[in-house]
């Protein structure tokens, strides 16, 4: 298991260590393997090519009280390094201009870096001075530097520049203090690409002779399989439109399979890559088009029936990397077969006179596009930045007897001092990833499944503090100090019941609610379990009814060998809001990842579990209709 403290992760293998673990220098010295950016990328603020995934955040960097190295006011530089979980080195993502003379310098080249929400990242923002014209930073004519995290910047008020000390080790005084403000501008990677397809079956005439060309579905090329160490997703028997992206022969590895076909790879759909699917087909709601021709349950050419429509809403750089010339694959496809696909480009599908002309699919059906609309949509990233919305941590932690005697050193709940288990871990790496970006950092901390002290009463939802009215811990310390003091004292008992923490979570968000901050306050619910739910049925009535309207992303992560594939409900499609009897939530707000899943290891566990929560938040806002 990978390990967590709170200065950051682990490297996995090596004991419950921090960064200390990666080699890097101390905060204060400039890390040799961060070398200066380059000349032309000086001030451009371009971040390293791995790290173009996320939101792109601009960084504006302020010093107050800068003490040069001769003691007067410095002519300096600042120079921004980035780090991100499991990776050893810092990397130079930006660089300021060179400022005049000045204690208090206001830095007006900005830095840009993406933000990724599941993932750990750490700034450094090294402040240098130029002494002559044409010195580049080096250890020399540091003045200082401050290590941050990222969500931390990114957390603080509007118009309330993040605040850091700098630190030299050379200084047995701090030389000043750096400011860091974030501002958000427009993303080409924001563009969203919106329209209504029609899709269009064709009726066989007794002239057909030849049923092959006339829409009889073929075996599906995309067989869509489960994640290792996961049962398969469950087919959907509905028909969807699926979007398949064309590989770029420029990102192609030579002497893989894809080089040795070339320019065939255009055409190849084993190369593609799928960029959308759609939710399941619906009857037609515009049975008038562009085109102003067609009435509903029939079209102006003969043979073909309305069937239904696809909504389309996909992320313009995730469908073809901003490149309308690029080639993409349109299908259709019910369950494992396809009904009938094509070959177009955005920059064919955009002009008026093809939206209005039918797609012919082969072997059979069409499309027929709707009004395709453009424009760029805030992040999730973009909403934190301008204080539009908080997020909020709540830990639940399980306390079955399954998890073995924690006096055991193969309990998952062990004490053994020194040695950190499975619960500790994943509560590190969630706190450390999330608390920084939330408004807060109290956590309301519950466990679940025990029998607790002073009467020994069997709760499947109490306080870690000991104390129902004191709910909240400060802090990951906070949280992981009150969770081996419950270990200690509570009784593992059993089942494994969610449902009254999910009716706790609710209640504190209705608080939150109902608190009159004018920020929409949005909750991240963590439940770490080792068991298979007891109260399914229940819990997944109480999501769909109670709990998908709220505010609310609800992250379930197993630990220990138990086989969650008997929760098929967690299990089901991500796309597809759950469903409890004849009602289907408002959305889906549930992510479920095991342990086992990622091999133990925690980084890719919080990029897996985390991953959706800025979708899911930002999906909440679109349905109660809160975009500012």
């Amino acid at each position: 298991i990978l390990l967590m403290n709170t200065g950051g992760f682990s490297n996995g293998g090596g004991g419950a260590q921090g960064y200390s673990g990666y080699g890097v220098p101390p905060q204060g010295v400039v890390p040799a393997e961060a070398r200066p950016l380059e000349a032309d990328r000086v001030g451009s603020g371009q971040p390293a090519e791995e790290e173009q995934e996320g939101s792109k955040v601009l960084l504006t960097i302020l010093c107050r009280d800068l003490i040069g190295l001769q003691g007067h006011s410095p002519r300096t530089s600042a120079v921004v390094y980035l780090k991100s979980f499991g990776v050893h080195d810092w990397k130079a993502v930006g660089k300021t201009e060179v400022h005049p003379p000045s204690s208090n310098p206001d830095f007006s080249g900005s830095v840009a870096v993406h933000h990724i929400f599941q993932r750990y990242q750490e700034l450094r923002v090294a402040v240098f001075e130029s002494r002559v014209d044409g010195e580049e930073p080096s250890p020399q004519n540091l003045i200082g530097s401050a290590d941050v995290r990222l969500a931390s910047v990114i957390a603080a008020p509007p118009g309330s520049p993040f605040k850091a000390q700098l630190v030299n080790v050379r200084s047995p005084r701090s030389p000043g203090t750096v400011l860091i403000a974030t501002t958000t501008g427009v993303d080409p990677a924001r563009r969203m690409v919106r329209t209504l397809v029609r899709y269009e079956d064709y009726e066989p005439t007794p002239e057909d002779d030849d049923p092959l060309v006339h829409g009889k579905p073929k075996r599906n090329l995309f067989h869509r399989k489960g994640r290792p160490n996961e049962p398969e997703q469950p087919v959907s028997t509905e028909p969807r439109l699926y979007i398949y992206r064309s590989p770029d022969l420029n990102e192609i590895q030579p002497g893989t399979e894809a080089a040795s076909a070339s320019a065939g790879a255009l055409t190849n759909l084993d190369f593609y890559t799928e960029v959308f699917m759609s939710d399941p087909m619906r009857p037609s709601s515009a049975p008038v088009l562009s085109d102003g021709q067609q009435q509903e349950g029939e079209s102006e050419s003969s043979g073909f029936n309305c069937a239904g429509e696809f909504e389309v809403v996909v992320n313009s750089s995730r469908l073809n990397r901003g490149n309308d010339q690029r080639l993409i694959y349109l299908c259709v496809q019910k369950g494992d077969t396809t009904i009938g696909g094509v070959f177009s480009t955005m920059q064919h599908l955009i002009q008026p006179v093809y939206t209005a002309a039918p797609l012919s699919l082969s072997p059979g059906g069409r499309l027929l596009f709707g009004p395709i609309t453009q424009n760029y949509e805030p992040s999730f990233t973009d909403r934190l930045c301008r204080g539009e919305i908080e997020l909020n941590l709540m830990m639940a932690v399980d306390f079955t007897a399954s998890n073995g005697d924690p006096n055991q050193r193969g309990s998952l709940h062990s004490l053994v001092p020194g040695v950190p288990n499975v619960y500790e871990a994943v509560m590190r790496t969630i706190g450390n990833i999330v608390l920084p970006i939330c408004s807060t950092d109290y956590i309301p901390a519950y466990g679940f499944g025990a029998k607790i002290p002073p009467h020994n009463n069997l709760s499947h939802c109490f306080a870690l503090s000991g104390v129902p009215e004191r709910y909240m811990v400060q802090g990951v310390d906070g949280l992981i100090n009150a969770y081996k003091s419950s270990v200690a004292n509570a009784q593992l008992h059993g089942p494994t019941i969610f449902s009254d923490v999910i009716d706790t979570a609710s209640t504190i968000l209705s608080r939150m609610m109902e608190s009159g901050v004018q920020r929409v306050q949005y909750m991240v619910l963590t439940i770490i379990s080792d068991g298979v739910l007891s109260d399914g049925e229940t819990f997944m009535s109480k999501l769909v009814h109670t709990v998908s309207p709220l505010p609310i992303s609800i992250v379930i992560i197993g630990v220990g060998n138990e086989d969650f594939g008997k929760m098929p409900f967690f299990l089901g499609d991500e796309n597809v809001p759950p469903r409890s009897g004849n009602k289907q939530a408002a959305r889906n707000c549930l992510t479920f990842a095991t342990m086992k899943s990622v091999d133990n290891d925690l980084g890719r566990l919080a990029e897996k579990i985390l991953r959706r929560v800025p979708e899911q938040a930002t999906e909440w806002l679109e349905l109660n209709r809160m975009k500012r």
